[in-house]
């Protein structure tokens, strides 16, 4: 095996223990919880650089792929990374952009109209 080969699989190993399981079901609960409220449950994620807060998101994404079906792209989990300093502009661009709104810039006009 190569170094870059081990080097990848080193990079890639996650140790699931008992406090990233307890912050998965949290996540999970507000998740599941927000489809029988009409206002949402939230969970504010918050830890020093290095944490493991993008870690933690991003094996809660794979749970929750995105899918295709004929009436469209299914986003079951959309997970963003605001700009800082976050505008409406930044904001909305973003959640757009990671929606895969192919014209995500088109909707940046419309909202510069109301500037």
């Amino acid at each position: 095996m190569t170094f870059k080969e081990r080097l990848y699989i080193v990079n890639n190993i996650y140790v699931v223990y008992p406090r990233f399981k307890e912050i998965l079901s949290a996540i999970d609960d507000c998740r599941h919880f927000s489809d029988l409220k009409d206002e949402p449950e939230c969970l504010f994620l918050k830890g020093a650089t290095g944490a493991g807060k993008t870690t933690l998101i991003k094996s809660y994404e794979k749970d929750y792929p995105r899918k295709e079906t004929p009436e469209g792209t299914v986003v079951p989990i959309l997970s963003v990374t605001i700009p800082s300093p976050a505008t409406v502009k930044s904001v909305v661009s973003k959640l757009l952009w990671e929606l895969g709104d192919p014209a995500y810039e088109r909707a940046l006009s419309a909202i510069r109209q109301f500037d």
